[in-house]
């Protein structure tokens, strides 16, 4: 018949071998632990500082929303014919931080019937020696997958402001656009209005 006392010590022992590869436990002389596994850190996604926004509330743009070309310059709307009663107006403010605010102001001759799909109802943009170099909806959040529909007023002003956080001192333009879908006055279709206006 085993001694009590023997199996005793023993089971003991191989409980003490045991719980040396136990976390926490005190390695054995001579023993390798696997290198600890690390997780990669995240880079800082930045938030973005471009927002716009007309009485306060934010506006936002669509991942799908039409290209806008370089060569939309001027004041004006395209298509052109018939004449849209709607006049875009950019003023670009300089900062004393070196950003550049872009104050966009839509008025109306007359009553227009608008639909912003997605949310998107304006855009900037800033040129360096006639090449863009920022565009606000690149970098603006996508909030509304709905859009809204919106009734100017014949005279009506909505103004908006958009912030481009500088950082090339070559830039001399900015750019103004509104984008909408209009089923009054007829006909009805895809409208883009714009302007421009030297950095000061």
């Amino acid at each position: 018949m085993p001694n009590p006392s023997r199996v005793l010590v023993g089971l003991l022992v191989l409980l003490a071998a045991c719980s040396a590869g136990e976390p926490g436990a005190s390695p054995s002389p001579g023993a390798t632990r696997p290198a600890p596994t690390s997780t990669p850190a995240v880079a800082d996604v930045p938030t973005p500082s471009p927002r716009a926004t007309t009485d306060g509330s934010p506006v936002t743009t669509s991942p799908e929303a039409t290209p806008l070309e370089p060569d939309f310059t001027g004041t004006g709307c395209f298509p052109s014919d018939p004449p849209m009663p709607v006049e875009v107006a950019v003023t670009p403010e300089v900062l004393g931080d070196g950003r550049v605010r872009i104050q966009i102001a839509i008025t109306s001759s007359q009553t227009v019937v608008v639909e912003h799909r997605h949310g998107q109802e304006i855009d900037a943009s800033v040129d360096a020696d006639g090449e863009e170099i920022w565009r606000w909806s690149t970098v603006a959040p996508f909030v509304d997958p709905y859009g809204y529909e919106f009734t100017y007023q014949p005279g009506e002003t909505r103004r908006f402001s958009v912030v481009w956080d500088g950082g090339d001192e070559r830039a001399d333009t900015v750019h103004g656009f509104w984008i909408a879908n209009v089923s009054t006055p007829e006909p009805p279709g895809r409208v883009i209005c714009f302007d421009d206006a030297p950095i000061a």
